[in-house]
């Protein structure tokens, strides 16, 4: 008509959902690979305008939940990703619209009740499998997704828990591309995934070793020995960014 129609409202950073690629909604197996690593291949800002202002629209970004992986590494936050008390999730078999190839491969999914994990003080707000309406503290830090701002060339490195999710692009006439690598040590993420589903007791008493079990260089250069939680208090010190990593 004349006037046109109006669009659909655009998405804020409040609407985004996170995923990770071992959560239920995906891959559903905890810990699938050592390190998540994003090369952009374009701009992604915004980087401001001509008169100085910053845009506020989104352009595509990555967002990510700073310190998230630091909960959902670890029970109960990681039973997100399948295993734990039989209570939290069940599987049933998976049938419709597979092919017999893929139907063997994928033969069961897991179903998490999420709620029950906000009840044993999982941070779940804002997960893309939390059933529409329930509210619920955002993972990590608590402030919510945070969106990266890249360059063409940048390579942005996460941990494999790290609550991460795509923004929508409202730049007109701009392109947004990255490029994923999923890095795995075979034999380390192996054992790190079943270091991982045991029943670890107290956040606070893990060696940077236990933590960064597929990831030897780091746990060396942090020390393998030390623990975890006084070198998170010591980076928080020295770096300066509260908002960047939660309490141990």
């Amino acid at each position: 008509g004349a006037f046109g129609r109006a669009g659909p409202a655009r998405k804020t950073l409040a609407d985004l959902v996170w995923h990770t690629d071992g959560c239920h909604t995906r891959k559903c197996g905890y810990h699938p690979f050592s390190l998540l690593v994003g090369v952009a291949l374009t701009d992604c800002g915004p980087f401001g305008h001509d008169d100085g202002r910053p845009s506020e629209a989104l352009h595509g970004n990555l967002c990510v939940w700073p310190g998230s992986h630091d909960e959902l590494r670890q029970p109960p936050g990681s039973w997100l990703c399948g295993g734990g008390p039989s209570e939290f999730h069940r599987e049933f078999p998976v049938t419709s619209g597979k092919s017999d190839k893929r139907a063997k491969r994928e033969a069961r999914r897991v179903q998490v009740h999420c709620v029950d994990l906000i009840k044993q003080g999982v941070s779940l707000g804002q997960y893309e499998g939390l059933p529409a309406n329930t509210k619920a503290r955002s993972p990590g830090s608590g402030q919510g997704p945070l969106p990266l701002r890249l360059r063409a060339g940048d390579a942005v490195l996460l941990h494999p828990d790290t609550a991460h999710a795509a923004s929508p692009n409202y730049c007109h006439g701009s392109i947004r591309a990255m490029a994923y690598f999923r890095l795995k040590n075979e034999p380390l993420c192996t054992e790190a995934a079943e270091l991982g589903a045991q029943q670890r007791s107290g956040r606070g008493s893990e060696t940077c070793r236990e933590v960064y079990l597929d990831l030897p260089g780091l746990a060396a250069a942090l020390g393998p020995d030390a623990d975890w939680s006084e070198v998170l208090a010591s980076l928080r010190r020295h770096t300066g960014v509260e908002g960047l990593m939660p309490d141990p």
